[in-house]
């Protein structure tokens, strides 16, 4: 979704005719759907809470100590288990939350409309609800617009920002170009609808990796978005591509931004992101696929950690392993 949204195959996906690959997938994804639901288990004994946003259940994931706090957003479709590894690597030096947007995980999901601005006031109410002031925020994909757009309504709220992979839109200021491009886009919200949604999301979602991507990860994300409630990710979906939601303005917070290689992002991803937080420091990753922090964890955390301890003067030392010479 950087710049756009586009539907690319990929081989890897192709040709699966094999039984005995078929068994060892089926096996592989049975293992990882295990592992997951028994870190949710251990997650809810002992961290599980919810705060009220009016009628809505908001769940979230609270670990840790310390005087500073991170709080981490997920992508479209997924939620508080795709950010398992930075949980328990980063309450180890910092309060650590993980929230479940409104319709995701262990959420409510009621059938209304799931909007930025209701995701920014989940975020309020998590902050509030475990009485903290002030987080520095660590949003994926769609988590980054909805960090953007809280950073905007509740800019004393936040201390700064990390960019992993964000999905975001370019508004075309031509009258001719918008058009071309807003018909596009619903073209992807009305796929969503069709009855060609799964063959959709199929083909979306095998485009968030590359051949690099360990097969069983592919395997477990694959399963957790595509059992999101439809009417949550459609409504999600018409928000990511709603024009006004991608006015461009300046948020003025310590910024980490780390991106994958991908054919969808823009060759000046960097500068224009700069435009946007003049306070950024940037990375582009190769060989590696759409959840970053996922695939590559221990580089991630090592990075994220290494900025942090720039940033407050706490924490392990870290940093890019590209950097340290580890890579």
């Amino acid at each position: 979704m950087k710049g756009g949204l586009k539907i690319k195959s990929r081989s890897i996906y192709r040709n699966r005719k094999n039984t005995i690959f078929l068994i060892t997938a089926l096996l592989l994804l049975a293992i990882f759907s295990f592992n997951s639901c028994d870190y949710e288990k251990n997650q809810t004994a002992s961290s599980s809470h919810y705060a009220s946003l009016n009628d809505i259940q908001v769940h979230y994931i609270l670990e840790g100590k310390g005087d500073k706090t991170l709080l981490f957003i997920h992508g479209w479709s997924c939620d508080t288990t795709f950010w398992k590894a930075q949980i328990d690597f980063f309450k180890k030096d910092y309060r650590v939350i993980a929230i479940d947007l409104p319709g995701h995980g262990k959420s409510s999901k009621p059938e209304i409309p799931y909007t930025f601005d209701l995701f920014a006031d989940a975020v309020r109410e998590v902050i509030d609800d475990a009485a903290i002031d002030k987080v520095f925020l660590v949003g994926h994909s769609m988590g980054y617009p909805v960090a953007r757009h809280f950073i905007k309504k509740y800019p004393q709220k936040a201390s700064g920002l990390c960019i992993v992979d964000g999905a975001y839109f370019r508004v075309p200021e031509e009258p001719d170009k918008f058009i071309e491009w807003k018909k596009q886009n619903d073209g992807y919200v009305q796929s969503l609808k069709s009855d060609n949604r799964k063959e959709f999301l199929n083909q979306f979602l095998a485009s968030l990796f590359v051949e690099e991507s360990p097969s069983e990860l592919k395997a477990e994300i694959k399963a957790k978005m595509l059992s999101a409630p439809e009417h949550v990710a459609n409504s999600a979906m018409e928000e990511m591509v709603r024009p006004e939601n991608w006015k461009e303005y300046p948020l003025n917070v310590p910024t980490l931004a780390v991106y994958a290689v991908s054919p969808d992002i823009p060759a000046d991803n960097e500068e224009y992101l700069r435009s946007l937080f003049p306070l950024m420091e940037y990375h582009l990753w190769d060989k590696v696929g759409h959840f970053i922090m996922m695939e590559q964890p221990e580089r991630f955390n090592s990075l994220l950690s290494g900025y942090l301890s720039k940033q407050f003067g706490k924490g392990r030392e870290g940093g890019d392993l590209n950097d340290m010479g580890l890579e």
